[in-house]
């Protein structure tokens, strides 16, 4: 059995923030389950604690993101001395794992590749700054160990993520996508950047919703509201969608983020934009995943319009509730919902929504059929088992290459 820490600045319910939140707190309570000795090292917005949960040692540390990857060096230290760990584990976003990979040689490290910065940056790029802010960012960023972009040029050296990925012994990507732009924007070798699907273990309300007709013609967002994410082409296949069928709904779960207006956030975006459509849209806000459970239990229909995704836990959660799914084939949903587990189109093609929103709503027997095979997919594909047993196999070779080093 492995001794395995995770660290990570993301991690639920205090800084529980998003997919990788979610993946460390998968992985770490998996590998558990599978008699490993697995801790976790995170941050807190209150204060330092350790906690033991569920045959796991959590460890926080009180800072903010920009600190995390510094502060979390003194537990760790403390925490290995003890215990000696064979693996440590950190995500490629926020470089939260630079610090300990510089200091704790000797120890077999991982990085995991969710969405690295310079590709969020690519799909959602913020306004442009003028150049006395550019200076400031610039200066900022280095302090920071943050990633500065000036005029939008990307420069990989002087980016703490890609300085953090060339110390690990292997770097992990659930998907294909991700696996080949990393690859080719880092120049790593693919045999340096192994696939490792995120393992996925629904809660009993996802996994108990039975896959039967909704009578209700419900369209079910999941996500922040975002630019990325592919709100703005959405709305504008919704006029022709209700033009067709007034009759279909649009749920959007998720915190509203800045839209191509910047007078507004995404929802009063959307509130203006579709203001004669009012009222067939429904705003939830930021729902934890029992919440969300409900909301999919009353769904037709899934959609994830994003211009690029790399393995989005939303779309995992919607396939374990047996709901059929519209995704976009550009990242890992096409992976995902490959062999009828789902609905592929194009990103930023509001017509191909269109098409493809009317198309299933007026099919009800194809939407039992991709509901069945998404969940079926779970079962088969991303279940504890499967990806577990993966996992230890993956850090077994990666622990074997890293002694031989030595």
């Amino acid at each position: 059995m492995m001794k395995i820490a995770y660290v990570s600045f993301e991690y639920p319910p205090e800084t529980g923030f998003g997919g990788i939140a979610t993946y460390v707190y998968q992985a770490s309570n998996l590998l558990a389950q599978r008699g490993n000795t697995v801790e976790v090292f995170s941050a807190s917005m209150k204060e330092d604690s350790s906690v033991f949960q569920n045959g796991i040692w959590v460890h926080r540390v009180k800072c903010d993101r920009e600190t995390f990857n510094q502060k979390i060096t003194t537990i760790f230290s403390k925490r290995h001395n003890e215990i000696g760990f064979d693996i440590l584990e950190s995500p490629e976003y926020g470089a939260d794992g630079i610090c300990l990979a510089r200091q704790f040689s000797d120890v077999c490290f991982i990085v995991k590749t969710h969405t690295p910065t310079f590709l969020i940056n690519k799909i959602n790029p913020s306004p442009n700054p003028n150049w006395i802010n550019r200076a400031r960012m610039f200066i900022g960023a280095i302090r920071r160990f943050k990633s500065p972009l000036l005029f939008n040029k990307y420069n990989k050296e002087v980016d703490p993520e890609y300085q953090m990925a060339q110390m690990a012994d292997v770097l992990t990507s659930p998907s294909i996508s991700l696996q080949n732009i990393i690859s080719s924007e880092w120049i790593i070798p693919k045999d340096n950047l192994l696939l490792q699907p995120y393992p996925y273990i629904p809660i009993p309300e996802l996994y108990s919703i039975p896959i039967e007709l909704n009578t209700n013609k419900n369209v079910t967002f999941i996500g922040r509201l975002e630019i990325r994410k592919g709100i703005p082409v959405l709305a504008e296949a919704i006029p022709a969608i209700l033009e067709k069928d007034p009759e279909i709904i649009f749920n959007f779960v998720g915190t509203p983020m800045p839209s191509p207006d910047k007078r507004y956030n995404m929802q009063e975006y959307l509130c203006i934009k579709l203001a004669k459509y009012r009222s067939n849209l429904v705003f939830h806000g930021n729902l934890d995943l029992i919440e969300i459970a409900t909301v999919l239990k009353n769904t037709s229909l899934c959609i994830f319009p994003s211009i690029w995704e790399n393995f989005p836990n939303v779309c995992l959660e919607a396939m374990s509730a047996g709901r059929a799914i519209i995704g976009t084939n550009s990242g890992g949903m096409s992976e995902m919902l490959s062999n009828d587990a789902g609905i592929t189109i194009p990103p930023n093609d509001s017509i191909a929504i269109r098409h493809a929103v009317l198309n299933l709503i007026g099919n009800p027997s194809k939407r039992l059929e991709l509901g069945f095979n998404a969940r079926q997919k779970i079962e088969t594909q991303y279940s504890g088992n499967v990806i577990g047993a993966l996992m230890e196999k993956q850090y077994s070779d990666i622990m074997d290459r890293h002694n031989e080093k030595k």
